[in-house]
């Protein structure tokens, strides 16, 4: 169940920011333009989308790859994309695994003395 969510999360949460970055890079997104004005999205395929959740070695894509907004600390360049992933991404894994860890548990044992003794009585 715990498998199967944390991979899930990040087929769903790669899907998403490919999609997003590739309407910003095709111009539909002109309000985020027009907001942060120095966004230069960096697109790639899905396939990269999904190995930067993966390996913290894989190169940032996405709306803020690249851009004057990524926070700086002690020297080291923090990508607001692969946070944003990594949040989404455990966001999906907990809400997955929860449903699925419920549908796993058992039903509630019914309880027997609201049954009949001698099973159901003729109507």
């Amino acid at each position: 169940a715990l498998i199967s969510a944390a991979i899930g999360g990040a087929f769903c949460t790669s899907a998403l920011a490919f999609a997003v970055t590739d309407l910003a890079e095709k111009g539909y997104l002109t309000f985020l333009t027009n907001a942060l004005p120095a966004l230069q999205p960096q697109g790639g395929t899905w396939v990269d989308f999904f190995d930067m959740l993966w390996s913290p070695e894989a190169p940032a894509l996405g709306l803020f790859a690249g851009s004057k907004y990524n926070p700086v600390v002690e020297g080291r360049v923090y990508s607001i994309d692969r946070m944003a992933d990594v949040g989404l991404w455990l966001i999906f894994f907990v809400v997955g695994s929860a449903v699925q860890l419920r549908r796993l548990r058992p039903p509630a044992v019914e309880d027997e003395s609201r049954k009949p003794l001698l099973g159901e009585l003729p109507r």
